[in-house]
């Protein structure tokens, strides 16, 4: 939701918009999301609730129709995939199996808050040398995200700079706020009623200046760090591996906000550590994103919708037929659906 700035209720959690993107400057608008307002609602409470919500619907199904579902199976993306994977660990009793499409990874010793400052510190030198600063993009790179896909395109130049600012989804910048304020107990933020100021050369993106304090100011969240009681926060809702039943994972070799290094690939070293590698099954599709609607703009990319459908396909077979696929506990390269099979 966007709220006028100068009437907000809760200046102290209002994303400010600092970019004049869809006049969201002139207006002087800011985000408010609702897992900070009207008061933050915990990683580990969204875990609890998808555990209620499991056990309402079997309990309706049960009493509209005489009987329990004879099957119960979790699909989830992004930070819903988070929890389809915190579900298998701590309450597999609930379900057959799940599918996981592009999960977060929370680990206290290293997550995404730990990975995308990083990208906010070095795009402005990126996108002001037109995408060619090689010292920006190395550093970028080196931090565990995918290499830049770059286009002859003027609306579409960059695959890093449509998560940076050019879509009004703001990705990495909106991911960083929300979350720091969320888990980290000393990450703070205001912002002022005189709100934000574009930057002159470029107003319509990143980066900006805010009138505010902390997390309000875009430098701060390039340079955020969470904290010691940040990461004893992580390690309440932390992935542990255990899983308990059939899990099928796909990730996106070119997902820029839920790398593969900082997400798919340290689960599956969880998963392998905790010895479930045979209930396990990981596929890093070929050109996939974070947004399927990006597959629009070029950049060789495809969408993960159709692999995520291949990936449930395959989880019926294993539980309902006896299948077992090929290459359990291990990250399998995909370029097509059919290559997930189901017989």
């Amino acid at each position: 939701m966007l709220d006028p700035i100068s009437l907000s209720a809760a200046p102290d959690r209002l994303y400010p918009i600092p970019f004049d993107l869809l006049q969201l400057e002139t207006n002087k608008l800011g985000a408010r999301f609702g897992m900070l307002v009207p008061s933050p609602i915990s990683i580990a409470r969204w875990n609890e609730d998808l555990t209620a919500l499991i056990l309402a619907a079997q309990a309706y199904l049960g009493k509209r129709f005489g009987r329990h579902p004879v099957r119960t199976y979790a699909v989830g993306t992004s930070n819903g995939a988070a929890q389809v994977r915190s579900l298998l660990e701590s309450r597999p009793d609930l379900v057959d199996g799940g599918v996981d499409w592009e999960g977060v990874y929370w680990s206290p010793q290293r997550c995404g808050l730990d990975q995308l400052p990083v990208f906010l510190g070095a795009m402005p030198a990126y996108v002001a040398s037109g995408f060619t600063d090689h010292a920006a993009a190395a550093q970028i790179v080196a931090a565990g995200f995918p290499e830049d896909r770059t286009q002859d395109d003027p609306g579409h130049p960059s695959l890093w700079f449509e998560y940076y600012s050019a879509q009004p989804s703001f990705y990495v910048d909106t991911t960083v706020f929300a979350y720091a304020l969320l888990i980290d107990p000393e990450a703070s933020s205001f912002i002022s009623a005189e709100g934000c100021t574009p930057n002159a050369q470029d107003p319509l993106h990143l980066p900006g200046t805010a009138a505010g304090t902390g997390l309000a100011l875009p430098s701060a969240r390039a340079a955020y760090v969470p904290s010691r009681r940040a990461r004893e926060a992580i390690a309440a809702f932390a992935h542990t591996g255990a899983i308990g039943k059939p899990l099928i994972s796909i990730a996106g070799s070119h997902d820029i906000p839920i790398t593969p290094t900082f997400h798919a690939t340290p689960y599956l070293e969880a998963v392998r550590a905790k010895g479930r590698e045979a209930m396990y099954w990981q596929y890093l599709v070929s050109g996939g994103t974070h947004l399927d609607t990006f597959a629009a703009f070029g950049y060789d990319l495809q969408p993960q919708l159709p692999f995520a459908w291949a990936a449930f396909d395959q989880l019926l077979a294993i539980v309902e037929d006896g299948f077992l696929p090929p290459s359990a506990g291990t990250q399998r390269a995909v370029s097509a659906p059919a290559e997930i099979a189901k017989s």
